[in-house]
């Protein structure tokens, strides 16, 4: 749970089981900004609901089935695709001319996670959900 950017958050899905069911690492996040991993879990995604009273969001609900060990190979590629666009970021500033090169490696990057996890969902039997399935209020499990 976040308050205003800041406590724990869940990034990453990965090894989507028959149930629809997927691992995801829980981290410590400022600015949603994921800092440190502090633990591994195996959930199921129960949908979505909109909060209300002073402090309105959308909150992602999940199904904790089991707690696992922390998912290196996740945090490895969380880690890197925050890099290459911080790297891409930096180097834009450094050198005005690759600018448009280097947005759009961002770009590609920013979409890479959704493509692999449509990927993996298909494999494992799912159909492809799109990148952005919040956004019209499917759920991410079916």
């Amino acid at each position: 749970m976040t308050l205003n950017g800041i406590g724990a958050f869940y990034y990453g899905k990965r090894d989507f089981g028959d149930d629809g069911s997927y691992i995801t690492t829980e981290w410590f996040v400022l600015v949603f900004f994921p800092i440190v991993p502090l633990r591994s879990v195996r959930v199921i995604d129960l949908g979505i609901s909109l909060g209300a009273g002073w402090l309105p969001g959308i909150t992602q609900n999940y199904q904790v089935l089991k707690v696992h060990n922390t998912c290196w190979r996740q945090v490895w590629c969380i880690y890197s695709w925050i890099a290459v666009l911080i790297g891409s970021y930096g180097l834009s500033n450094a050198f005005p001319a690759l600018a448009l090169i280097t947005s759009l490696i961002a770009l590609l990057v920013l979409f890479l996670p959704a493509v692999l996890r449509n990927r993996a969902r298909k494999r494992a039997g799912f159909g492809w959900i799109g990148f952005f399935p919040w956004l019209i209020g499917l759920s991410t499990s079916t």
